[in-house]
């Protein structure tokens, strides 16, 4: 997925608009106690979010490092 986020003319660094998508689908998360599980793992990826979602990424610890 590939898109690119504007605000007044400014295109933000590609790390950033990570970071972004992956707070929005956090934050859209239901019911709240999925997103409470998903929040306590500390994903650093949206794909970490994802997994962890999915009952995939069940760890100790932040997921999605190297």
């Amino acid at each position: 997925m590939t898109w690119r986020a504007e605000h007044v003319g400014h295109t933000y660094p590609q790390r950033l608009q990570c970071e972004l998508a992956r707070d929005q689908f956090i934050r859209a998360l239901v019911p709240t106690e999925l997103r409470v599980q998903v929040q306590l793992q500390h994903p650093l990826t949206l794909q970490s979010a994802l997994d962890i979602g999915r009952g995939e990424g069940e760890c100790v610890g932040p997921v999605g490092r190297g």
